[in-house]
């Protein structure tokens, strides 16, 4: 299973930079609305099918890989009609459909997920990278404006949790720039001298947005 973890909006769904397929292990789910959701038992084994196919793909065997993307997708559709509120199956279906190249079906299916699923802050961020990578850029500002809001809306009802205050530096590199982001990451150090807070000002020095999309 491929992940990188960056910050916790960055080791949920910000993080793929590389394919973050993920199954349900109790370790990846760190959205508020995956802390609540008990998903369905069926909806797992589906959604852990799903990524047992994308553990067999293998480096430039594209016609391999696609033919075991679009068996997963079937998988992860099901699983979504299952169980529509696993925040997990969005993450994973929006990863598979990066893989097939499908950016626009991925930003409905985020746009899906915002709409049943309560605090999904991360659909914002996500539909931002996929417009940015397609070159549309006001549609990206404005979902990066919607995550800021939704990530600001987080630390008010959390203002203990440093996860969040993290989260906001990472989208500040993305609204307001490498400085704003670190002046902000700083701050979280200063105030808390919390260990993942200052990894994390390391990420952001060596951020280098544009390889961040086409990694993405």
């Amino acid at each position: 299973m491929k992940k990188i973890i960056i910050c916790t909006i960055a080791t949920a769904i910000f993080a793929s930079c590389t394919q973050n397929i993920k199954k349900e292990d109790g370790l990846t789910l760190q959205s508020i609305n995956e802390q609540k959701h008990i998903p369905n038992q069926t909806a797992i084994s589906l959604n852990d099918s799903a990524v047992g196919l994308l553990m067999k793909t293998i480096p430039f065997q594209d016609s391999a890989n696609t033919e075991l993307n679009r068996k997963a997708l079937k998988y992860l559709n099901k699983a979504i009609k299952v169980d529509s509120l696993y925040q997990l199956l969005y993450s994973n279906k929006v990863d598979v459909l990066k893989n097939l190249g499908r950016y626009e079906e991925a930003i409905k299916t985020l746009n899906n997920a915002a709409r049943v699923i309560s605090g999904y802050a991360e659909a914002y961020a996500v539909q931002a990278f996929l417009y940015e990578k397609m070159d549309k850029l006001d549609s990206a500002n404005f979902m990066y404006s919607q995550a800021l809001k939704a990530n600001q809306k987080r630390i008010g009802e959390e203002p203990k949790n440093i996860n969040h205050q993290i989260n906001l530096a990472f989208l500040l590199l993305f609204t307001e720039g490498k400085t704003e982001a670190l002046y902000e990451i700083e701050d979280i150090i200063e105030k808390t001298n919390d260990e993942q807070a200052i990894e994390f000002k390391a990420f952001i020095k060596s951020f280098n947005r544009d390889q961040f999309i086409v990694n993405y």
